[in-house]
This record gives structure tokens, C-alpha cells and sequence, in this order.
């Protein structure tokens, strides 16, 4: 069975064929076993959960929006305030003409900014926010509760809905906050469920699988399928790869140039 290159066509079912007859479990016009199949469906679906938790595996990132209301805290998912489904299936509309809903939280945020509101909407203005990288830093803060200009955040990725904290609390209605979050790549519910994902995808769903097939049956390991594999997640991370520009912290940066014989800055 070969894999439709029409991302929109391909399914759990067409991966997990493929996956068999290279792992060596079946060969052509063959059938594994459903309890095989349905074992396989599962690992399909645990390799895409551990794909969420991979900067690299997504190959764009989502901007969702929310309006300030006073709260000290937000939440981040299906139905919350960053309400993941509905900005996510907007979004797949314009790539595949159709779309699965994103039912977890997102394991990270990797960059969030408010835009201020009130001074010009016709022409508001960005502000980008420091992350608080650890809950036991954002425990140091002693007034939690201060409102203000929002500038630091803290992201709790809770389940099942995530909650993101906006440090001070941003003025009820005054900006309208950001965040940043790795495009989903969601868990196939059926055998026939399509793949919403690009076709490169493909490829290293198969090996993967494939691998994780032989490992299960106790085969030995096959050189050839394993070479695959590297150079076909290698080019993968290599096409998503997104590295911002290095930022020293601000306590570190000092204006001008050091001269070491005098120990001055000019």
C-alpha cells in the first residue's frame, strides 16, 4: 500500500501497513494480526505524544490572543481562555482544508508579548515579555497580586488545561496578551483517521514505528532501517529548526566598550 502524496488522502492505517512490511512483521499482500494492528495504532499515538514535547518536530508556531481581564492567571487549552481548538483549526484551514481538533495542553510556551491597546488602536504596540523559566522563580515574586505593565510571564503546564501566569497582572481590557505555542501534532483516534501533517512527516512516522516493531518482537536490530531513520530525522529537525537570536540577560549588558588596561568602560 503506498502512501498518497496528498497529505489530506493518508491515514493512521496507510503508516502502520507500511510500518509492518518494513519492521519484517509481514511481507507484500500480507495482513498482521488486528491485535498487532491495534498495538500498533498505540505506539503511533504514544511516538506523536512524545513528538508534542519536541521543538523541532513542529514545523511552525501558533500565535494565540486573549484580552486581558484582571485575572492573575489564565488557562491555555481546549476551551480555555487560549482556546487551542478553535485558533488551531483556523489556522490547519488555511494548510489542508480541513482539521482535528488539539485536545491537550501544550507542554510549553516559548515566547509570549502583550500589545498595549489603549494608547493607539489603530497602531498598538508590542511588548515582548522575559519568561520566568521555573515555578520556584515565580514563588520569589512578593507582590503576585501588583497590576501594572505586564512584564514577565510563568507558564504551568497543567493538565488538562495548561495555566499561564502574566507578571504584574495586565490592566482589565488595556492589552491584549500573546502567546507562542509549537503547532500541535495531534493522536489519531482511529485507524482510518487522516494524518493532518506534512508529508516529510511520513516518512519518519514509518521508520520510527518500524523500528519500535522489531524492538517489540525481540528482532535484532537492522542497520539499514536504523541509517534511515537518523538521516530521515536529521533533515526533519534541520527544516524546523528555528533559533532565535542569542540575548544576553539584562544584567549582564553594559553600554559601550570595555578597555582592559584601564578596567573602564567608554
Amino acid at each position: 500500500m503506498a502512501i498518497d502524496p496528498n497529505p489530506t488522502n493518508t491515514t493512521a492505517r496507510d503508516i502502520i501497513t507500511l510500518a509492518l512490511q518494513d519492521s519484517g512483521w509481514t511481507a507484500l499482500g500480507q495482513s498482521a494480526p488486528q491485535e498487532v494492528i491495534n498495538r500498533a495504532l498505540k505506539r503511533f499515538n504514544m511516538i506523536l505524544s512524545f513528538w508534542a514535547t519536541k521543538r523541532w518536530f513542529a514545523w511552525r508556531s501558533v500565535d494565540l490572543a486573549f484580552t486581558s481581564t484582571g485575572a492573575q492567571s489564565y488557562t491555555v487549552g481546549s476551551g480555555g481562555d487560549f482556546n487551542i481548538n478553535s485558533d488551531f483549526n483556523a489556522d490547519f484551514n488555511e494548510d489542508f482544508g480541513s482539521g482535528q481538533p488539539w485536545g491537550f495542553r501544550p507542554v510549553k510556551v516559548v515566547a509570549a508579548y502583550s500589545r498595549l491597546l489603549v494608547s493607539s488602536p489603530a497602531q498598538p504596540v508590542d511588548y515582548f515579555l522575559r519568561q520566568i523559566m521555573a515555578k520556584e522563580d515565580y514563588a520569589k515574586i512578593q507582590l503576585k497580586s501588583q497590576a501594572n505593565f505586564p512584564t514577565h510571564f510563568f507558564y504551568d503546564p497543567v493538565t488538562p488545561r495548561g495555566v499561564i501566569y502574566f507578571w504584574p497582572i495586565p490592566l482589565v481590557g488595556q492589552f491584549e496578551m500573546h502567546i507562542i505555542v509549537p503547532q500541535p501534532i495531534v493522536t489519531i483516534p482511529s485507524l482510518d483517521t487522516i494524518l493532518y501533517i506534512p508529508p516529510e512527516y511520513h516518512i519518519v512516522l514509518v521508520l520510527t514505528l518500524a523500528r519500535w516493531l522489531r524492538m517489540a518482537a525481540k528482532m535484532p536490530a537492522d542497520p539499514e532501517l536504523n541509517a534511515m531513520l537518523r538521516n530521515a530525522t536529521n533533515g526533519l529537525k534541520n527544516n524546523n529548526a528555528q533559533l532565535p537570536n542569542l540575548q544576553m540577560p539584562s544584567g549582564l549588558v553594559r553600554p559601550g566598550i570595555y578597555n582592559i588596561l584601564s578596567d573602564e568602560w567608554h
